[in-house]
């Protein structure tokens, strides 16, 4: 998969965002949940729209997606994908009982999925805002289950055709012996994804 080429410089300030995010996110989750939770982040890169169905192998694999409109300075959508199996781990944990995959795809399952997509999803909209000094507000979630690549296509669709690349960050959830695979999508307009690193630029002092 091709990536869009960044300086060295970009690379890691981009590395210190995901990592502060998800060192908000662990904190969070850990008192929501009343137990100890880490969150590890693993990576975070530009990757083009046409990659983003293979991101978990098979574009058939049946995953959770969690959709946050975004507005204000930055213009596109953030969406959460969680394998379903891994998602149906998650709410074991989170609830502290066993379910299986219809309970996931209920009311209920459903609602404490966008929770912990409202956690993630703060958690690194936050440190953007705040690193890039920019306003972004996330819209409430939406929550689907369905083929990796049926999800990400209808969120590619609602983008200008200039727009080639989404921000990807690659995280696990450590919750007891469960290890649980996030994979945060940033789908921006291309304006918006200029404007973000113009503001990256800027802190890290490249004309």
């Amino acid at each position: 998969m091709k990536t869009l080429q960044l300086t060295e410089k970009q690379t890691s300030f981009m590395d210190r965002m995901g990592r502060l995010s998800s060192r908000n996110a662990a904190t969070s989750l850990s008192r929501l949940l009343d137990r100890k939770v880490n969150v590890r982040f693993s990576d975070i890169f530009f990757l083009p729209l046409d990659d983003i169905q293979y991101l978990l192998g098979d574009p058939g694999t049946l995953v959770v997606g969690i959709h946050h409109e975004l507005q204000v300075d930055l213009d596109g959508s953030l969406l959460t994908l969680i394998p379903l199996e891994l998602a149906r781990e998650h709410l074991c944990s989170m609830l502290k009982k066993d379910i299986n995959d219809e309970f996931v795809a209920s009311p209920t399952g459903y609602s404490c999925l966008g929770e912990l997509s409202n956690i993630l999803c703060g958690s690194y909209i936050s440190i953007i805002s705040n690193l890039l000094n920019i306003t972004i507000i996330p819209s409430a979630p939406q929550v689907t289950i369905d083929m990796m690549g049926a999800i990400t296509q209808d969120s590619i669709l609602k983008l200008n055709q200039e727009t080639v690349y989404a921000l990807t960050v690659k995280s696990e959830l450590l919750i007891a012996e469960n290890v649980i695979s996030i994979n945060l999508l940033l789908l921006l307009e291309q304006e918006s994804i200029n404007k973000i690193i113009d503001k990256i630029d800027l802190k890290v002092g490249i004309d």
